[in-house]
């Protein structure tokens, strides 16, 4: 083992520092170096989003302070341009077989090499920290192959985050194959990512860059500031290949709003449609004391409300406010038939729960003199002839099945032999959905205990 300085050369790379490094456009019919890189944008990229029509390749050039990994060992550059000599004062063993990864930061074997889920915007270029590159040499120079995919976008309106997903992994530690200089991919298990996100201060007619995994991904997504944007069935992105998406779709308000939160029955909260037929706003705090539903074209004639509603779960309309179990942020979507879903922040409806069922409690307060009780809703008897056990004051708690929650309007009914009494909750008292605690009986008033 030595420990003195210790020299490759490296050809055809990529930069480590975004603010310095450079892309230079190149016509495609000029001549380039056989030893650069050159990543042609859109030409031999197919997809399901716009082709690319554009005539320029873009050739990338290293820059001073460029790190790389040599069999798990840290080399640097001070050299700029397609050919750069990276050098180590570290211990190193010469041997006759090399691997390198591009960045230093990226891994230090193929087992386990990782690109980044999420990455800077930089105006003009990309996060080059994300943009990985390997090489197998059996010599001291060392010919990179880009492992990932380059996808390029701009912005219909300043953002501070663009965010791609897919069925399949975008970034992440992957395992690498040098497959005799194409290289290849395999997932890490449990440590991909099916999402990509650019953040920064993104600005309209910028050009931006984002390092993928490449192959085929289908469900393929778009989001600016988390709302859609374009989606596609299926895109491949090729390894060393970039794939214009060109400027992105801005995000399609829909007719649908949220109105009545902190109060505010005057202004209403813009929603978004989304894949799925899913209309969706995103990142609202609601108190639990918080009334809202959700309507269309800013009128009542259309709306959804629906009660009480725990998180993550899917509920059908009704016509009582929509609150919620618990204080929180959450995304709100509803379906093309009106379900509506509260979910917290990157849950998605597909993973929402059926409500389970709701426990009422009655108290009854003094003599009843009735012999059964019965639970009616506006949609028909919920429970039925329930003995009264006591003259006296007792507790009776019902449960609500799930179907029968959506009614909303309950009656609480004594019978004594043919006769009926009727005990109807006020509006504001809807025991089941809207006020967990118990109705109590006192005479013929129902109130909260």
């Amino acid at each position: 083992m030595k420990k003195n300085l210790f020299m490759f050369a490296a050809v055809a790379l990529l930069a480590t520092t975004a603010c310095t490094m450079e892309i230079v456009d190149v016509n495609s019919d000029a001549s380039v170096e056989s030893s650069s890189v050159v990543f042609t944008a859109g030409v031999e990229t197919r997809t399901a989003l716009v082709p690319d029509n554009e005539t320029k390749n873009h050739q990338i050039h290293w820059v001073s302070g460029d790190k790389i990994n040599i069999d798990g060992v840290e080399f640097s550059t001070t050299d700029d341009g397609a050919k750069a000599y990276f050098t180590t004062e570290s211990a190193f063993t010469e041997d006759n077989d090399y691997i390198a990864v591009y960045p230093a930061t990226a891994g230090m074997s193929f087992d386990e090499i990782t690109v980044p889920a999420t990455q800077e915007a930089v105006d003009y270029n990309f996060n080059s920290a994300a943009v990985v590159s390997v090489a197998k040499t059996t010599t001291t120079t060392l010919d990179f192959k880009n492992l990932t995919s380059i996808l390029k976008f701009q912005v219909p309106v300043t953002a501070s985050k663009v965010t791609i997903s897919a069925d399949q992994p975008l970034a992440g530690t992957v395992k690498v194959d040098w497959n005799n200089g194409e290289p290849t991919w395999v997932a890490v298990d449990g440590k991909t990512s099916n999402e990509v996100t650019v953040t920064g201060s993104l600005t309209a007619g910028v050009d931006y860059y984002v390092a993928v995994l490449p192959g085929t991904k289908t469900n393929f997504t778009v989001r600016i500031d988390g709302y859609l944007s374009r989606s596609a069935a299926s895109v491949a992105p090729e390894r060393s290949m970039v794939m214009n998406m060109k400027t992105l779709p801005a995000p399609v308000k829909s007719a649908w709003s949220v109105i009545g939160l902190n109060g505010d029955w005057d202004n209403d909260v813009a929603m978004y449609n989304d894949v799925n037929d899913w209309i969706v706003v995103k990142g609202l705090a609601i108190k639990s004391t918080d009334e809202f539903k959700f309507r269309k074209d800013g009128k009542y004639d259309t709306q959804i409300a629906g009660g009480l509603t725990a998180p993550n779960t899917k509920r059908d309309a009704g016509w009582v406010n929509i609150t919620v179990s618990e204080a929180g942020t959450y995304d709100l979507y509803i379906d093309a038939i009106s379900n509506y879903y509260i979910m917290t922040p990157g849950e998605l409806p597909s993973a929402a729960a059926a409500p389970g069922p709701i426990e009422i409690t009655v108290i009854f307060d003094g003599d009843t003199n009735r012999d059964y009780i019965h639970i009616w809703s506006d949609g028909g008897e919920v429970a039925n002839n329930q003995q009264c056990t006591s003259r006296n004051p007792f507790t009776w708690k019902v449960t609500i099945p799930e179907g029968d929650q959506q009614k909303r309007d309950y009656k609480v009914i004594l019978k004594k032999g043919s006769g009926w009494d009727s005990y109807k909750t006020n509006d504001g008292d809807k025991i089941c959905l809207r006020n967990p605690m118990p109705l109590k009986i006192v005479g013929n008033k129902p109130t909260h205990k």
